[in-house]
């Protein structure tokens, strides 16, 4: 049985102007250490459908969701299961069947199937859409390197010329904040 998968998302609340930011603004978002970028911005509802299941996650970090659901996928990829825990929603088991997953909720028993090449076209769309879109509405925000690195490996910024320029223009930008942080007598924080 090979079961369609999809995710959908929602962001809550406003993502702010996509004007730019002052100095200090954009010294704050680039100094933000990971965890609370991962965990306290963007955060929203997902929905995860594999066939005929589907949960719900509600008031999740989306950026974290979406890197954790990459990372379980390696590790399915690697072992043959994982396990998804997210924020707001339902504990999933994942296992390889041949060609498929079966994904299972921990906690109800509930699960479906989907094809692997589905599972991971899925998820890396997801973390390319979270990123862009919220590059788009704020380019300040690629001044993170945490943001910046999701950007990259989710290929956002090979989505064309506008997606590669606004990339561009924040490594700009991000270069000469440290430089200034660095003449001002801050130490520079070790890029990840």
């Amino acid at each position: 049985m090979n079961e369609s998968f999809g995710i959908s998302y929602r962001i809550d609340g406003d993502l702010g102007s996509d004007s730019t930011s002052n100095a200090a603004d954009r010294l704050a978002i680039l100094e933000e250490e990971e965890w609370v970028v991962r965990e306290r911005w963007f955060d929203g509802s997902v929905d995860f459908r594999v066939g005929g299941s589907a949960w719900e996650y509600k008031g999740t970090p989306l950026l974290d969701f979406a890197l954790a659901l990459r990372y379980t996928v390696n590790i399915l990829a690697a072992n043959g299961e994982a396990q998804f825990d997210a924020q707001g929603g339902a504990t999933l088991r994942l296992a390889l069947v041949g060609a498929n997953v079966k994904i299972e909720d921990v906690q109800k028993r509930e699960s479906g199937e989907c094809s692997f090449v589905d599972l991971v076209g899925s998820a890396a769309r997801f973390l390319r859409e979270l990123v862009d879109e919220i590059t788009r509405a704020r380019p300040d925000f690629l001044l993170n390197e945490v943001v910046r690195q999701a950007f990259r490996e989710s290929g956002a910024r090979e989505l064309g010329e506008d997606s590669f320029s606004r990339y561009s223009r924040a490594g700009q930008l991000r270069g000469k904040l440290l430089k200034q942080r660095n003449a001002q007598g801050e130490p520079e924080k070790p890029e990840e």
